[in-house]
């Protein structure tokens, strides 16, 4: 059986596919994570990310312009590829990405946050639909909620507003430092890091999502619970703002250790 195994081809990484941060280095497709697109290595990765922003007439341009900025020439954080590393191929794209007229960047990054949350049928397998159907409903409430007041209903506004107020400004990043040999010596400290347009709205997202899953017996249907929460972000209240304020929190407890 070794003898077997030991001629398949396991990529350049060797073994089997990595977990984590290396969740991003997939053997069919070798290229760098999606969130360090800037640091793909031409000649070493067989390919790269594209930006999930990328649009039709970014693409267009592109054609026309292979030099021109636009969102085909730079990574999801909007770093600027060199010509060489816009040269690399492009993985094939997610299955929500969509270049229609009604795609917002905060609807479709929930479809793809909230599809974890699974529904599960008599035959133990998830429903594909399950969670588009549900914001779909969520969005059926936010504009009753809106006609209640009377006004006028924009539940997409509703979506933003809620990433508005819950980016976090700074994260507390816990950082591993070298070690002393001293007893008892610090071997971390928190440091506070920024991050990008994409990176603040998954902190958004997955705060969300995990109040939802977290709620156990379950105290209403996940339309309503999604409902809710964009309401509260809304109104600058809810998870996502408390864990912004948590955030900032830890980070101005820890800014000492900025200096040292």
């Amino acid at each position: 059986m070794l003898k077997l195994t030991a001629n398949l081809s396991k990529g350049k990484r060797g073994g089997k596919q990595r977990l984590g941060k290396f969740r991003g280095h997939y053997q069919h497709y070798f290229s760098p994570n999606v969130s360090q697109g800037h640091k793909v290595i031409p000649g070493f990765h067989e390919y790269r990310n594209l930006n999930p922003y990328c649009t039709k007439e970014d693409i267009r341009v592109a054609a026309e312009d292979p030099t021109g900025n636009t969102r085909w020439n730079r990574d999801r954080n909007g770093h600027q590829l060199t010509e060489k590393q816009a040269n690399v191929k492009t993985k094939p794209c997610h299955r929500a990405h969509n270049y229609s007229y009604h795609r917002q960047d905060e609807l479709y990054h929930m479809y793809r946050t909230m599809h974890r949350i699974k529904a599960k049928t008599v035959s133990q397998l998830s429903n594909g639909a399950f969670i588009e159907e549900t914001i779909r409903e969520a969005f059926h409430l936010l504009k009753l909620e809106s006609l209640k007041k009377e006004e006028t209903p924009n539940p997409r506004r509703d979506l933003k507003m809620l990433c508005d107020n819950g980016a976090p400004m700074f994260v507390p990043f816990k950082k591993k430092l070298p070690p002393r040999g001293l007893a008892y010596s610090a071997n971390t400290k928190i440091v506070p890091k920024t991050y990008g347009e994409h990176q603040n709205r998954g902190f958004v997202m997955r705060a969300v999502r995990r109040s939802l899953q977290n709620e156990i017996p379950k105290k209403k249907k996940l339309s309503i619970g999604i409902t809710e929460e964009i309401l509260k972000g809304k109104a600058n209240k809810g998870v996502a703002v408390e864990q912004k304020q948590r955030f900032h929190k830890t980070c101005v407890e820890f800014r000492a250790h900025l200096f040292f």
